[in-house]
């Protein structure tokens, strides 16, 4: 585990935009574009720094952040739902509880109920590709048309745009797409760097190169061997792990 003072370096998720190298700008739109009543979808590949973006978002707007890799359907969905307003302590109208055992008869007409109930609220759902439901575009468009809840998703290329992105309109207007890059040279480049400064470890401008070529701007990648530099590997043991 690398030193509490090596955030960028952190593997582990990240909430605070401190903590994070080289999105601000990234952040920011999504901000912008929730706050204006869209509802931005994040796409990218594996490790590109999704779960971080929304995880900051969600953080700095006081909403509800959902991990839905292992989720399979509505009910996962719903259950995980409660459980989170529960730990947030939100306060709503409705028995939870009760609610809870709605989920397992009713999943998608009790999702709808409690959304409504939950006001000016910011829903993140990350990887949502893994929900499997049919009925998931109708229950998002009953949320866009009858609660003031808003959306951000995140999920792989092509799961996330079959999923929800095949018929935006049913939520009355487009979702917005927000497809996450991958560092440029430069800015990966830069990363390593800072990082390296931040941790006071000596990393050459040769093996930052040399790292840089290798993981091609994904940022998991440059974290995890700014990471393993960090807890005293050396570059080559870095780039092997």
């Amino acid at each position: 585990m690398p030193p509490v003072s090596c955030k960028f370096f952190d593997t582990r998720p990240k909430v605070s935009r401190d903590a994070v190298f080289g999105r601000d700008d990234v952040i920011n739109e999504i901000e912008r574009l929730l706050n204006n009543g869209f509802w931005p979808v994040i796409l990218g590949p594996k490790r590109i720094g999704k779960t971080t973006v929304m995880r900051v978002v969600i953080n700095e707007l006081g909403g509800i952040y959902i991990d839905a890799s292992t989720i399979t359907g509505l009910k996962g969905l719903g259950l995980r739902l409660i459980n989170e307003i529960k730990r947030l302590n939100i306060k709503v109208r409705l028995n939870l509880a009760v609610l809870q055992l709605d989920i397992e008869r009713r999943p998608t007409i009790t999702i709808e109920g409690l959304i409504k109930e939950l006001g000016d609220v910011v829903i993140g759902i990350d990887e949502v590709q893994n929900i499997i439901s049919p009925k998931l575009p109708a229950l998002l468009s009953v949320a866009y048309n009858e609660s003031r809840v808003r959306f951000v998703f995140s999920g792989s290329l092509i799961g996330t745009t079959r999923l929800i992105m095949r018929s935006p309109e049913s939520l009355g207007r487009p979702l917005i797409r927000f497809e996450l890059k991958p560092f440029t040279r430069e800015q990966s480049m830069e990363f390593l760097r800072v990082g390296s400064r931040e941790c006071g470890i000596g990393i050459s401008d040769t093996e930052i190169e040399d790292a840089v070529s290798e993981f091609d701007g994904i940022v998991g990648w440059l974290t995890y061997y700014g990471s393993l530099r960090s807890s005293g590997k050396d570059h080559l043991e870095a780039m092997k792990a």
